[in-house]
């Protein structure tokens, strides 16, 4: 699964006009009138989703005026909405030899645009740089994001959820936890959360994740199923059976989850106390009726 940087998806056409504003750039000046017209015809075409004609009009404008960065932000952004994202990441690359002193806030944009692209080790790099180093809070809150985003990504494209590299892990539990003390996780964060805390066996804090989840989704399979092991985990029997009740009434196969794979070693399987301690109930049970 690739989670996709929901800034791209959701800015419709809108140019990369906060970077023109958040960092000080040239007052238009008379010898800019034509880029200036250009930037503006461009705009219009870019908002009326004619992009081609947006591209040839800010191309030319460009080859005339190389340095102008409104309207490099604005090819960027176009470049982007279109898919081509190496294209606008080396109109922010000339960005950010124009303008040095943003070059923390172009650095997330670029990673957004490899994000999208799916090179999440290059998007990490540009974010590492930016999270090294104190920051105004909106950029470092948008870095832990970005980061967040791509290492959850890079961590299913290289080895898959049950074989990661613990490393990787640990990095992505450290992202979201700093993320979680600035920012509400949306629920896809807090089961990769609870997910990678259970691979790295520290189910406490994996159930503790769990309940948060279930918070916003109750009848969350995942969150249930990790409860229920820690419950019988921990040789909490009759909390155990409470969780497997309730996931029975939202139509959850427990049975398929806590029955034995012969094949496997039981004492590495979290469900198997619980499930020798159900099959000894019943027994107990049907002796005493």
């Amino acid at each position: 699964m690739v989670i996709i940087s929901p800034k791209l998806k959701k800015r419709k056409k809108k140019a990369y006009v906060d970077v023109i504003e958040n960092i000080e750039t040239e007052t238009v000046e008379e010898t800019y009138e034509n880029a200036v017209d250009a930037y503006q015809l461009a705009s219009n075409n870019y908002m009326d989703g004619k992009t081609k004609k947006a591209l040839e009009i800010l191309n030319e404008a460009i080859k005339k005026h190389p340095d102008h960065r409104a309207l490099l932000t604005l090819r960027a952004d176009v470049y982007a909405y279109i898919g081509e994202y190496q294209k606008a990441i080396e109109d922010w690359d000339r960005m950010i030899e124009l303008v040095p002193e943003g070059r923390d806030h172009i650095l997330v944009l670029k990673s957004e645009l490899y994000i999208n692209d799916k090179q999440y080790k290059e998007a990490l790099e540009g974010l590492n740089e930016v999270l090294s180093k104190p920051q105004n809070p909106t950029i470092r809150l948008d870095a832990l994001s970005l980061k967040a985003i791509a290492l959850y990504n890079l961590h299913f494209q290289e080895a898959g959820e049950e074989f990661a590299d613990k490393e990787l892990l640990k990095e992505e539990i450290e992202t979201l936890e700093e993320l979680r003390l600035v920012a509400k996780l949306d629920i896809i964060f807090l089961q990769t959360l609870m997910s990678d805390y259970s691979i790295l066996e520290d189910y406490k804090k994996a159930e503790e994740i769990a309940r948060e989840v279930l918070k916003k989704d109750s009848k969350n399979d995942q969150a249930l199923t990790l409860r229920l092991a820690y419950y019988s985990f921990t040789e909490k029997f009759k909390k155990a059976e409470e969780i497997e009740q309730e996931m029975k009434t939202y139509g959850i196969n427990t049975e398929e989850i806590i029955m034995p794979d012969p094949e496997e070693n039981q004492d590495e399987d979290p469900f198997y106390p619980y499930w020798k301690w159900k099959k000894n109930k019943d027994k107990k049970e049907k002796i005493e009726s």
